[in-house]
C-alpha cells in the first residue's frame, strides 16, 4: 500500500498520477485484497483513512482535477463500507466525514462534484449510524437524563470557537483535517464519533449562521442518521442532549421559514427525532406541537 499512499499525500504528483493511485486504493478494498485475516490489517485501513485526510495534488485543469476528486470521495465511503472498516478507528470516521464535507463546501466547484460530496456524506452517515462500531463508540445507558428538565431556549448563540471556520475559504486541493480529535482540544483518545457528526450537523443546521443550501444539507443528513439509528439513539446520553437542546432550538428556528423544502425538511426531522427518543422529548413536544403546527394549522396561508 506504501507507494500508493506517497503519490496520494505528496503535494508534487499531478492529478492524474494522485488519480491512478487513489483507483488503486479503491481496488485494494473492492476487490477484497485486504480483509480482517490478513496481516496488519487494521494498520492499513488506518494509514488509507490517514492518506484521505492528508490528500494533496498539483493543480492541472478544473475538469481533472473534480475527476480526482470524486475518485477520493469514492475511496473515502468505501472505506467506512468495505470488511475492513470495522477495523477503521472512530477518530478516522472522523476526518474522513470532515474530509468530504470539506469538499461539498468549496467555493467553484461544479454542482456534479458538489452534489456527488453530498451523497458520499449520505452514505457515510448511513453506515455509521446503522451499525454502531462496537466498543469503539463509548455508549452512555441513560446517563443521568432528566427527560422533564427544561433546556429548550429560543435564543442561543454557539462558541465561535467550537469549530474551524465553515465559509469553504480553504484551498481546494489541500484537504488536512480541520479537527484532528486524537491531538488537539483537549478531547478524549476514544471519540464518540456519532457524537461529534451530530453536534457538527446541529451547528450547520442554525439558519442564523449558514446559507439556505448548507440547512438543506444538514437537516438531510439529519433525518438519514435518525432513520438509520431509530430508538438505539436514545442509549446515548451525549446524542440524546445535543438533539434535544441544540438540535432543536435550530428547529424551531428553521419552522419559521417560507421555504417549503426548508419547511418540509424540518418537519421530517421533528418527526423522526420524536420516533427516536421521544422518552426525553416531553417538553420540546409541547413546545413543537404550540410553535409549529398549531400556527401552521392556524395560518391558511402556508403551503
Amino acid at each position: 500500500l506504501e507507494p500508493f499512499l506517497a503519490v496520494v499525500e505528496s503535494p508534487h504528483t499531478t492529478g492524474p498520477m494522485t488519480g491512478a493511485a487513489l483507483s488503486s486504493l479503491h481496488k485494494f478494498l473492492l476487490y477484497g485484497f485486504i480483509t480482517k485475516e490478513s496481516s496488519r490489517a487494521k494498520e492499513g485501513i488506518d494509514r488509507i483513512a490517514r492518506s484521505i485526510t492528508n490528500f494533496h495534488f498539483e493543480e492541472t485543469d478544473p475538469d481533472s482535477d473534480e475527476v480526482v476528486m470524486m475518485k477520493l470521495l469514492e475511496l473515502s465511503a468505501l472505506c467506512l463500507r468495505c470488511e475492513v472498516g470495522e477495523l477503521l478507528k472512530n477518530s478516522y470516521c472522523w476526518e474522513i466525514f470532515r474530509s468530504c464535507h470539506r469538499i461539498s463546501n468549496q467555493e467553484q466547484v461544479s454542482s456534479l462534484l458538489s452534489n456527488t460530496a453530498g451523497n458520499t456524506l449520505a452514505h457515510i452517515v448511513l453506515i455509521l449510524f446503522s451499525c454502531p462500531r462496537g466498543n469503539k463508540t463509548k455508549l452512555i445507558q441513560n446517563a443521568n437524563l432528566n427527560p422533564k428538565k427544561d433546556i429548550f431556549e429560543v435564543s442561543y448563540e454557539f462558541d465561535d470557537n467550537e469549530n474551524s471556520s465553515l465559509d469553504g475559504s480553504e484551498n481546494a486541493v489541500d484537504y488536512k483535517p480541520i479537527r484532528t480529535l486524537e491531538r488537539s482540544e483537549g478531547l478524549k483518545t476514544e471519540t464518540n464519533v456519532l457524537v461529534e457528526i451530530m453536534r457538527f450537523l446541529c451547528k450547520l443546521s442554525d439558519p442564523r449562521s449558514n446559507s439556505e443550501e448548507t440547512c438543506i444539507l444538514s437537516l438531510s443528513l439529519i433525518n438519514i442518521a435518525l432513520e438509520a439509528g431509530g430508538k438505539r439513539l436514545g442509549e446515548d446520553g451525549d446524542l440524546v442532549e445535543i438533539m434535544r437542546g441544540d438540535l432543536c432550538k435550530h428547529l424551531l428556528n428553521l419552522s419559521q421559514t417560507e421555504d417549503m423544502t426548508v419547511l418540509s425538511l424540518t418537519l421530517r426531522v421533528v418527526f423522526n427525532l420524536f420516533n427516536s427518543i421521544k422518552g426525553h422529548l416531553k417538553v420540546q413536544l409541547e413546545v413543537f406541537i404550540t410553535s409549529i403546527h398549531l400556527r401552521i394549522l392556524e395560518g391558511g396561508n402556508v403551503g
